[in-house]
């Protein structure tokens, strides 16, 4: 990996925020220093105890945020909270390949083994670059329990979260389900989602309810719902549950009282487009995936076996599955653009041949030779549930 100069990261004005962790500056260039080595007072190599052996951590993952930017533009990194044993522990990423790991960590609450990793300037932040090495902890290693660390509750009204919340926020709400929507299934994993519309006596607002929250939920009653994400699409604001959101039915007389005009009910979710052709394939993309949990192999290795981070186990690369997903370009009328992605489910259906063991070039030639297909796609994340040639 190329240096970045420092002529990049000098400081700017220094700005005051909520939550200066997540968006300090100074965290950042702490990060690019360590990187380089061209701070003296950044921690270079790994971090080792009081008799010289190269330190561990064994951590739950909490926090983990999108991928920013710093303000010069110059440099990627993301932010988490590491709990581990004895006390919580703020975290720099900018080995982006890792991400997938930390995120499938914070979604299952299964701890991570952290070695190789170096520490801020200040010696407050662990930084996880590209030497650092990242794996599922083992039963034996660790005795300690997943823990929330904020367990408050405060109820937003969907006025704040409309006028000042920002997206990734997590945040509480109380309101009527006015809308419940059919339940889509969505994504290479197949996740169960149910759009629904929520209100107040401030206003309304659209939430996904995923998975396991899904029966939760019903038209007319009135709930409390905590710790739920903040998502902007498509520039609409609204609230999506994740694996730790807690959803309560409750009674509240002035909100039950609430109704709202049909026309602010959202309940477009799939929509059908009938297309030439396509336009462009801007990626084919082929992974390969784990035979024991079919999810994506993180390691890439040149030997002839691999090991699964997901789910612990090592196998034969030739027994790996191939997953094949195509990104596309559509122009449905003239003016108007739409990237697509399709996953080999869905190729399948329109190529004769077996996607998996088909080259790049020629899947590309295959979708842009077809023509007057007829399109389903989920107008939320973009990815095609249905995809058909039409007959002349």
């Amino acid at each position: 990996m190329k240096k970045k100069s420092l002529e990049n990261t000098k400081k700017g004005p220094a700005v005051a925020t909520a939550v200066s962790f997540e968006d300090s500056f100074t965290a950042v260039k702490d990060v690019f220093s360590a990187k380089t080595g061209d701070n003296e007072n950044a921690g270079k190599g790994s971090v080792v105890n009081e008799r010289g052996a190269e330190e561990s951590l064994i951590a739950y993952v909490h926090k983990l945020s999108p991928i920013k930017k710093n303000r010069q533009q110059t440099m990627e990194y993301s932010t988490l909270v590491l709990q581990t044993e004895k006390k919580s522990v703020q975290a720099l990423l900018y080995a982006n390949k890792k991400r997938a790991i930390l995120a499938d960590s914070a979604r299952s609450h299964t701890p991570i083994k952290i070695q190789r990793f170096t520490k801020t300037a200040d010696g407050e932040k662990v930084i996880i670059n590209e030497m650092t090495k990242v794996g599922f902890a083992q039963q034996g290693d660790y005795s300690f329990q997943f823990e929330e660390l904020d367990n408050s509750l405060k109820i937003s009204s969907i006025k704040e979260i409309l006028e000042s919340r920002e997206e990734w926020e997590n945040v509480s709400m109380c309101g009527k389900a006015v809308h419940v929507g059919e339940m889509s299934v969505v994504g290479a994993k197949k996740l169960k989602l149910v759009q629904c519309t929520f209100a107040d006596t401030t206003g309304s607002i659209q939430v996904d309810i995923w998975e396991d929250h899904i029966p939760l939920v019903e038209s007319g009653k009135v709930y409390t719902m905590g710790n739920l994400h903040v998502r902007v699409w498509s520039g609409i604001k609204k609230v999506s549950t994740r694996i730790e959101s807690v959803i309560t039915a409750m009674v509240d007389e002035d909100i039950q009282k609430v109704s709202i005009q049909k026309e602010d009910i959202q309940t477009d979710f799939l929509q059908t487009i009938t297309v030439s052709e396509i336009a462009f394939v801007q990626n084919i993309e082929s992974s390969m995936c784990c035979t024991k949990c079919s999810r994506k192999v993180l390691q890439s290795t040149n030997s002839k076996i691999v090991h699964c981070d997901r789910c612990g186990c090592t196998m034969r690369i030739g027994d790996c599955k191939t997953q094949v997903c195509a990104k596309v370009e559509v122009h449905p009328s003239p003016g108007e653009q739409i990237n697509l992605t399709i996953f080999q489910a869905n190729l399948q259906t329109v190529i004769e041949r077996d996607v998996a063991h088909l080259s790049q070039e020629e899947i590309s030639m295959s979708l842009l030779y077809f023509e007057n297909l007829e399109i389903t796609y989920n107008t939320k994340t973009f990815v095609v549930t249905k995809l058909l040639l039409k007959k002349e």
